[in-house]
């Protein structure tokens, strides 16, 4: 390992996290840890070995069996890890002419997920090893930060639906993937259980078969065919998209969100001019339909729903880590938080669901694809 472009010396260490925005507190407290690492032989070869696993271009994986996921140990030793990547986001950013704004915004998210580490857990880190995977993104330059949200500009559409526009009417409709399970509500359903049932859709060249999913994300039992000379495939898995990612940075208004998303369609144009995107999308937490049950109109979360197409993901997830502090639920508390005891106290778990928006269909807004007729 080089040294020199290592946390490990005081003002690389420093300099690095002032550069992601982390406050004199924090750095100080790294600053104290970097110096337990650098007087450890043990620990200061097990920083090196994963320090050039994790700057390497292979996928290697690496071992992290000898600690525990949450320790406030563990999650310091993640952070100066993901300090290390600063200087390679530097150089990725300046060497692709981003802007130096973004370069900014973007290192910010470290960060961000240093505050939510605090937040939740009362000390300075990072609280998973999957968060230091993600900020690998941003030092490869595939993940950026646009106003409010972050955006991996050449990505792939990975939900398992097939939307199809009609030809004549402009209506957008999706049909669910092949073999989901489905509750009677025509939720996803983590396994099969009496009452529920499974999905099909089968494509011809004349025509795609399968079960409707509304704007709503809610998928109806009874399946349709589409017939291609009346329908048009518009969107299907592996499709090119830009994919948003959602920081904890305040408030999600849709005017915060619309001019991020502006960006990263004049973003994309200029720097990925060869990645034809045909949407922008979100996989997310707080997509889950349920929310519109529990949260009012008001809500920036419904508002979001809104200027978007929800299609449902079998993949359970828990809204506590990101909504309450400490991560233990309780009564009271924001709109928001209220709103997920509420479910938790009726025994709801949660489901992602992926939201997106065609670029045919932009600027970014409420009530895009949601009508009267079809609520």
């Amino acid at each position: 390992m080089i040294f020199e472009k290592s946390p490990l010396t005081v003002e690389n260490l420093y300099s690095f996290a002032r550069a992601a925005g982390i406050c004199e507190e924090d750095i100080a407290v790294m600053q104290e840890f970097r110096q337990t690492v650098a007087d450890d032989p043990e620990l200061l070869k097990t920083y090196t070995e994963l320090f050039d696993i994790l700057h390497s271009n292979s996928n290697t994986p690496f071992t992290t069996d000898k600690y525990p996921e949450i320790t406030e140990f563990t999650c310091k030793f993640r952070l100066l890890l993901a300090l290390s990547w600063i200087p390679c986001m530097m150089k990725t950013f300046r060497e692709k002419n981003f802007p130096e704004k973004v370069l900014t915004e973007t290192m910010h998210d470290v960060n961000t997920w240093v505050k939510h580490c605090r937040r939740n857990y009362g000390f300075t880190g990072l609280h998973k090893w999957t968060t230091l995977y993600w900020l690998s993104g941003h030092a490869k330059g595939t993940l950026v930060q646009l106003g409010r949200l972050q955006f991996n500009i050449e990505a792939k559409f990975l939900n398992t639906s097939t939307v199809f526009r009609n030809r004549q009417s402009g209506e957008l409709l999706a049909l669910a993937g092949d073999n989901i399970i489905f509750d009677n509500e025509g939720l996803p359903h983590m396994e099969e259980v009496p009452q529920c049932w499974r999905s099909s859709y089968k494509e011809t060249n004349a025509s795609a078969a399968g079960n409707p999913v509304s704007c709503y994300g809610i998928t109806a039992k009874e399946a349709v065919t589409l017939n291609f000379d009346q329908w048009k495939k518009v969107l299907a898995p592996g499709d090119p998209v830009i994919n948003i990612h959602i920081p904890e940075l305040g408030p999600m208004t849709v005017e915060a969100c619309s001019d991020s998303v502006a960006q990263a369609a004049a973003f994309a144009a200029e720097y990925y001019p060869d990645h034809h995107w045909k949407a922008i999308n979100v996989t997310s937490w707080f997509n889950d339909p349920l929310y519109e049950r529990y949260l009012p109109e008001s809500s920036n979360i419904i508002k979001f729903h809104t200027a978007g197409y929800l299609l449902p993901e079998a993949l359970k997830t828990d809204p506590v880590v990101r909504v309450f502090p400490g991560t233990t639920p309780f009564d009271g508390g924001s709109t928001l938080q209220k709103a997920v005891y509420k479910m938790l106290q009726d025994g709801i778990s949660g489901c992602r669901a992926t939201l997106f928006l065609l670029r045919e269909d932009l600027p970014w807004r409420e009530n895009v694809y949601r009508t009267k007729e079809n609520k």
